[in-house]
């Protein structure tokens, strides 16, 4: 095994615990870029939200409706 292997393997061990983290405590993150109005979301933010991603096109207009659905 290489270093360049054993870096990836650490990578994917160091993401893996990030999502069982967030997904243990019920937390997500999410980045929204004011400017181009794209946004992007962890898995645990579609769990939070009650959000199916194959349903749901994430923007940052889309994502205002969730927050404040009434205005």
């Amino acid at each position: 095994m290489s270093v360049h292997d054993i870096a990836e393997l650490k990578l994917a061990k160091d993401e893996l615990e990030k999502r069982q983290a967030q997904r243990i405590g019920n937390l997500g993150f999410f980045d929204l870029d004011l400017s181009s109005e794209n946004a992007f979301w962890s898995e645990e933010y579609y769990n939070i939200y009650g959000v199916d991603p194959d349903d749901f096109t994430l923007n940052a207009q889309a994502v205002r409706k969730l927050i404040y659905p009434e205005g």
